[in-house]
């Protein structure tokens, strides 16, 4: 047995699925039930249109590590560095006590040695250190700040991978 609300509930996510569509009217609710030739296959559904970038956590359990990583093209955020899965990690660019968050806009793949020594200071603050120490080239240096304008701007979004 179904309670009716569980009935409801049901009903209501096969209409979200596409698997049905519900029509109501003065005279009730109608239901249409889609034969299987009748739905999308799963290759022509397409999952990033129901996901919204903006509202995803990109620092919990590193679920979009590889998406971050392709963005920075698998180097450190910050000097460079050539980095990897394994190597890498990740970093609020503006601190978490600073009202940093976990988007996409603040949240980057970085070298251990820069995630040690970057520790609450500004991400401008942190570049310029890499620069004035040789670790930057005036060229690099331009482009790091030119890319964390584009980070906060949400200019650089990272292309979302979903474990299949």
């Amino acid at each position: 047995r179904c309670s009716e609300s569980q009935s409801r509930t049901t009903i209501r996510s096969l209409a979200e699925k596409g698997c049905i569509e519900l029509e109501q009217t003065r005279l009730g609710h109608f239901v249409k039930v889609f034969l299987p030739s009748e739905l999308p296959l799963p290759e022509q559904m397409t999952e990033e249109a129901s996901v919204d970038i903006e509202t995803l956590d990109f620092y919990r359990n590193r679920e979009y590590l590889s998406s971050l990583l392709k963005r920075e093209r698998g180097q450190c955020f910050y000097c460079l560095r050539a980095i990897n899965e394994d190597s890498c990690q990740l970093d609020h660019v503006e601190s978490q006590m600073n009202g940093g968050d976990n988007s996409y806009r603040n949240i980057v793949a970085s070298c251990h040695q820069c995630n040690t020594k970057k520790q609450s200071i500004s991400a401008e603050d942190h570049i310029r250190q890499l620069f004035r120490k040789g670790l930057l080239s005036e060229n690099e240096f331009e482009g790091r700040i030119h890319a964390l304008e584009a980070l906060r701007d949400g200019q650089l979004k990272p292309e979302i991978q979903h474990a299949r």
